[in-house]
C-alpha cells in the first residue's frame, strides 16, 4: 500500500510550522512520496524553506484565480491540485496533512495493512481520519461503534454529528473522485454531498496525526489589529509534539477500544502553556483555551474585526 500513496502537505506563510510538519513525514513514513501544495505564501521564512525543497519535493501551487475566499485561504483550491496531482500519478491512496499538523509515530507495516483492510470492507467509505480524537469527544463513547474489523470508529447513524467527509486525513482516490470530480469549497457543502452519495468517515482506532495546538491562522489571508490580540491574549505559538515512543504507541494499539484516543492524554507538546481547555485552533477561538474571562473577550474583539474589515474594504474601494 505504501508504494500507492502520495502524501501532500498544505502550506500558506508558517514556516516553522511547515518544517515540522514534513520533518515528521520524513522520519515516521520513510520512502513514501511528498508533496508540498502551497497556497501562495508570501512571508519570506516559509519561501525560503520552499526553495530549499524544490530541489528534493515537488512544490505546487494553484493558479491564483482557483483560490476560495473562504477564511481557510485557498485550501480548496490547493486540495483540488492534490487530487488532479494524485489522479495524474496513479496513487490509490492520497493523505492530506495541513502545516499544523504533525505525524506522531511510525506508520508500521501494521498500520498499512488494517487501513488496506478497512478500504477494501467498507466500500461506502471514500476517507479515513488518522488524527486523535480532541478534548470535546472525551467521555461520550456512546457518539461512536467501533467497525466490525476492529478498524475503525464510525459515528452512529443516530448522531446529528455523523459526517462523510474532513478536510485531512487518507483519501481512497478513485473513490472520492468518482463522488467529487471537484471537491467544492467548505467542508460542510462537500460533507453534505459525500453523505448524500451514502458515504460515511472512518476514525481510524489507532491514530498517528495530530494538529498542533494553538497554532496562529489566518481569515481569508488578513489578520487585523483585533484578531492579532486575541491571538495573544489566546497564547498561540508554535508547540510540537514530542514524537511517541515504541511503548507509549504499543499501549495506544493494545488499549481497550471502548477507551477513544483523545490527543492530549497521550500527546505532549513543547512549551505549551497551561490551559483549562487544549485548543487546536488560533484566532478568537484560541481564547477558549483559558477560561471564561479570556472567552468572554472573543465575541466584541470579533465584532472589531468585522467593523476593521468593512473599513478596510470601503477605503481600498471595494464598497
Amino acid at each position: 500500500m505504501r508504494d500507492s500513496c502520495i502524501v501532500f502537505v498544505f502550506s500558506y506563510n508558517r514556516g516553522s510550522f511547515l518544517a515540522n510538519a514534513v520533518a515528521s513525514v520524513e522520519k515516521q513514513m520513510p520512502g513514501v512520496p511528498l508533496v508540498i501544495i502551497d497556497d501562495h505564501s508570501e512571508d519570506r521564512p516559509t519561501k525560503t524553506l520552499l526553495a530549499q525543497w524544490r530541489k528534493k519535493y515537488p512544490v505546487l501551487s494553484p493558479e491564483q484565480e482557483e483560490e476560495s475566499s473562504l477564511k481557510h485561504g485557498g485550501l480548496y483550491a490547493c486540495m483540488n491540485l492534490a487530487m488532479r496531482t494524485a489522479e495524474e500519478q496513479e496513487a490509490h491512496y492520497a493523505v492530506f496533512l495541513q502545516d499544523d499538523m504533525q505525524v506522531v509515530r511510525p506508520w508500521r507495516e501494521a498500520d498499512w495493512e488494517r487501513i488496506e483492510r478497512f478500504f477494501a470492507q467498507h466500500r461506502e467509505a471514500a476517507q479515513l481520519s488518522l488524527t486523535f480524537f480532541k478534548h470535546d469527544d472525551r467521555g461520550r463513547e456512546d457518539r461512536y461503534r467501533i467497525s466490525d474489523e476492529n478498524i475503525a470508529y464510525f459515528r452512529r447513524d443516530e448522531d446529528w454529528r455523523n459526517i462523510a467527509f474532513s478536510d485531512t486525513g487518507i483519501f481512497h482516490v478513485r473513490r472520492i473522485r468518482a463522488a467529487l470530480p471537484t471537491l467544492p469549497a467548505g467542508e460542510l457543502t462537500a460533507d453534505r454531498r459525500m453523505r448524500e452519495k451514502g458515504f460515511r468517515l472512518g476514525f481510524y482506532a489507532s491514530p498517528l496525526v495530530m494538529f498542533l495546538p494553538l497554532p496562529p491562522t489566518w481569515r481569508g489571508k488578513r489578520r487585523s489589529p483585533f484578531y492579532r490580540l486575541a491571538e495573544a491574549l489566546g497564547r498561540v505559538g508554535y508547540y510540537p509534539y514530542e514524537p511517541m515512543r515504541e511503548a507509549a504507541v504499543d499501549r495506544l494499539v493494545a488499549r481497550d477500544l471502548k477507551e477513544l484516543p483523545i490527543g492530549d492524554e497521550w500527546l505532549e507538546a513543547r512549551g505549551l502553556p497551561r490551559c483549562r481547555t487544549v485548543i487546536y485552533e488560533g484566532g478568537f477561538n484560541s481564547l477558549r483555551a483559558h477560561g471564561p474571562q479570556r472567552q468572554r473577550l472573543r465575541n466584541p474583539l470579533r465584532k472589531w474585526d468585522g467593523r476593521w474589515a468593512r473599513m478596510a474594504q470601503f477605503l481600498s474601494g471595494g464598497h
